[in-house]
């Protein structure tokens, strides 16, 4: 069984994402960008969260860019400060605007005065519930 995600492996909405990975049972496409999904409660992904961050993202208050050849993330988001705590890891699939593709788990290692966070990817590996096509 291949409980392993790769990079070619592309997906059109969260809800498939998480419906085909984690065996969640998501009706309509999610409008959040960072969630537990219920499925987490009581395995080894409990403490983690899954991200889709849209990157290259540009605007005044809200800035995400994978650097160093993807192995780090920049983000800062002023309408959510303080959400996210040292230490939280992310399973994290790029947005592209057209699919979803899965960039690896990532933990924010530090918080800048400015709120700044700055994500280091711990592993390219992800255990998942269901076994993929």
């Amino acid at each position: 069984m291949n409980n392993n995600i790769y990079v070619f492996n592309k997906f059109k909405t969260i809800a498939e994402v998480c419906n085909e990975l984690f065996l969640t049972n998501y009706q309509s496409s999610l409008r959040k960008s960072w969630f537990t999904p219920n499925t987490f409660k009581k395995t080894p992904l409990e403490d983690y969260s899954v991200w889709f961050p849209k990157f290259e993202l540009n605007k005044a208050n809200w800035v995400n860019k994978l650097i160093n050849n993807g192995k780090e993330i920049i983000s800062r988001n002023d309408t959510e400060k303080g959400k996210a705590k040292i230490g939280q890891r992310n399973i994290t699939f790029t947005n592209t605007g057209k699919e979803y593709i899965y960039a690896g788990i990532f933990e924010l290692i530090r918080k800048d005065a400015d709120e700044t966070e700055h994500w280091k990817r711990i592993s390219d590996k992800c255990v998942i519930f269901a076994k993929l096509k």
